[in-house]
């Protein structure tokens, strides 16, 4: 899909872009540049937010910070 850049860099995502992501208007997002390439992800702070809106209707029971995840896979990784 073609879109034009603004004078002043500004970039319209197209509602049939948008509709297939799970951003919602007024969301903070990350953009960093990977191989020349724009990536747009959602802010960590939102995600833990969400999971943190999912624990409390009992749908997560306990989130790990990252450098817990990452203990963990580096240790089922030592068993193999």
């Amino acid at each position: 899909m073609e879109v034009i850049i603004r004078e002043n860099g500004d970039l319209t995502i197209p509602h049939t872009i948008f509709a297939n992501t799970n951003f919602k208007p007024g969301q903070k997002v990350i953009i960093t540049i990977e191989s020349g390439k724009i990536i747009i992800s959602p802010d960590k702070g939102e995600i833990l937010e969400r999971f943190k809106q999912l624990s409390k209707n009992n749908y997560i029971t306990h989130i790990d910070s990252d450098e817990i995840h990452e203990q963990m896979i580096l240790e089922k990784f030592k068993t193999i």
